[in-house]
C-alpha cells in the first residue's frame, strides 16, 4: 500500500517507521527542507520510505526498527548534499546493530560529498557501501 505522512516529527516519524516495518510504500513530508536531507530505504528489495524529508537525528527512528527487526536495509544517498557528524553517527549505528542481528545495512549511490566525508573518516572499510 502507498501512504503519504505530511510531518515527521515524533508521531509522524514513529508512524512512518512502522507503517514501512509492515511493508507499505511510505512517502514522507516535512515543510523544514533546510534541515533535511532526501534519503531512500530500502528493505528486502522494496523501496519502503523514498523521497523522505526529515533530519539526520530522526533517522535512526526508521532506520534502527527495521534493522531490528531483522531486515536488511538499502540506504540511497545520492541526493545527499551535506551529511554532519551526526548522519555518520546514524550510519555507524545501523551498521553496528545490523551486525548484532545478523543482516546488513547497504549504502548505495553515495553523492560525493558525502563519500569524502565518510572516506576521511576511514568508514569506507567498516561500512557496507554498494
Amino acid at each position: 500500500m502507498k501512504i503519504s505522512i505530511v510531518g515527521l516529527g515524533f508521531v509522524g516519524l514513529s508512524l512512518t517507521s512502522v507503517l514501512a516495518a509492515r511493508g507499505n510504500n511510505i512517502l514522507g513530508i516535512d515543510t523544514d527542507k533546510n534541515k533535511c536531507k532526501n534519503i531512500q530505504i530500502v528493505v528486502d528489495g522494496k523501496k519502503e520510505i523514498s523521497d523522505t524529508y526529515y533530519i539526520a537525528d530522526k533517522a535512526k527512528g526508521v532506520i534502527l526498527p527495521l534493522v531490528e527487526s531483522g531486515k536488511e536495509v538499502h540506504i540511497n544517498l545520492k541526493d545527499v548534499s551535506y551529511m554532519d557528524s551526526s548522519g555518520i553517527s546514524v550510519l555507524i549505528e545501523s551498521h553496528q546493530k545490523a551486525e548484532e542481528k545478523n543482516t546488513k545495512v547497504i549504502i548505495k549511490e553515495i553523492s560525493k560529498s558525502v563519500l569524502k566525508v565518510i572516506m576521511m573518516a576511514k568508514l569506507e572499510q567498516v561500512l557496507n557501501l554498494g
